[in-house]
């Protein structure tokens, strides 16, 4: 069979649609942080041997690890229309802050941007799920172990673990001091 070679913006269809137990990441993801660092996680703990070209460049910043192209392909995926985003008010300030950081589309309303799949989105996404059945495998493992988490807790869970990425952060202070 002939497999799709993938690029980095395939790695967010392919956790959209990776099942999951929580009913809250249930084909979508809430909020740009948690997004972010469950790629991040995927980078990090996915084995895989048809690797993206092109992948997802994470530095240490602000808020962790964070790459810029995370937010262009989410941009690219919502202008061919394979995601929708959805925005809700929340009270989370983790991600209000980030946004306000790096989205030049960002308000001085505190909201969480829901990414869902589109129904063009799901047929991709279940394409390239069935083209890379191993990494899928994984990624649903991981969004199972990681997409329930409060934000905090896993953002936690990120800087206790990749040390590395947390040099820069203006918050680990308060991440990693509220959860020990």
């Amino acid at each position: 069979m002939y497999t799709e070679e993938l690029i980095a913006p395939d790695l967010i269809l392919l956790l959209l649609v990776a099942p999951t137990r929580w009913p809250q990441a249930e084909n979508r993801i809430n909020g740009i942080t948690r997004l972010e660092k469950l790629l991040f996680l995927i980078d990090q703990e996915c084995e895989y041997d048809d690797a993206p070209s092109e992948p997802f460049n994470f530095i240490p910043y602000h808020y962790g690890p964070y790459s810029k192209e995370v937010y262009e392909s989410v941009e690219l995926l919502e202008e061919v229309g394979l995601i929708a985003e959805k925005r809700e008010f929340t009270d989370s300030d983790l991600d209000y802050a980030e946004e306000l950081l790096y989205s030049d589309t960002a308000t001085e309303i505190s909201y969480e941007r829901q990414f869902l799949l589109t129904s063009d989105g799901t047929r991709v996404a279940e394409y390239l799920s069935r083209a890379h059945p191993q990494l899928q495998q994984q990624i649903h493992r991981l969004k199972d172990k990681y997409a329930g988490l409060s934000l905090q807790d896993l953002i936690y869970n990120v800087y206790s673990r990749y040390p590395g990425y947390t040099g820069r952060s203006v918050i680990r202070e308060k991440i990693i001091g509220s959860s020990t």
